[in-house]
């Protein structure tokens, strides 16, 4: 063999064995894209919901606003104003659209009587939103309650109470 043809022998060797490597490494490359790309799995998962807690109404600090009001018959609404807040303990926000007004105590129930205050009817209306795990501000319901024209002179200057049941639904994310 001579010298020139020797070198091209060679070269040409070089060449397929080049050839042959780079198919072998896109097969090889292809294989584990492929074996990657396929992987499956099967099987089950669980998920549970949360169960709602009950919002906590505590009373704030009230300005005055109840006195007596001239109605003829039941009082259907009155000047007297209720202070609350609310703490939402669930992991949501929650909006109390409704609100109902039920037993009235009062601070001093010797001078005076808690019938002589009475929740508004119609129930006032609210829109309260509370974001998860929080306390809302300070919330203001005008004309709650009305004081009877009947009541004596020892109402003046005592605090009534009154229960507060507020009913809402979640707040989408």
């Amino acid at each position: 063999m001579t010298t020139t043809t020797l070198r091209r022998f060679r070269h040409t060797a070089r060449r397929r064995l080049l050839v042959v490597v780079a198919a072998a490494a896109v097969l090889l490359g292809g294989g584990v894209a492929w074996a990657a790309w396929t992987a499956t799995g099967t099987g089950t998962a669980a998920a549970q919901a949360v169960t709602a807690t009950v919002a906590a109404v505590t009373p704030g600090t009230p300005t005055a606003s109840l006195y007596p009001r001239p109605t003829a018959g039941y009082p259907t609404t009155g000047p007297g104003s209720i202070v609350f807040t609310v703490n939402n303990p669930n992991p949501y926000s929650v909006t109390y659209n409704a609100i109902a007004l039920g037993a009235v105590t009062s601070g001093n129930e010797g001078a005076c009587p808690a019938v002589n205050v009475v929740p508004a009817t119609p129930t006032p209306t609210v829109s309260i939103t509370v974001a998860p795990n929080a306390t809302s501000t300070l919330q203001t319901v005008p004309a709650a309650l009305s004081m009877l024209q009947s009541a004596p002179n020892g109402c003046q200057g005592v605090t009534f109470t009154v229960a507060v049941t507020l009913t809402g639904t979640s707040v989408p994310a």
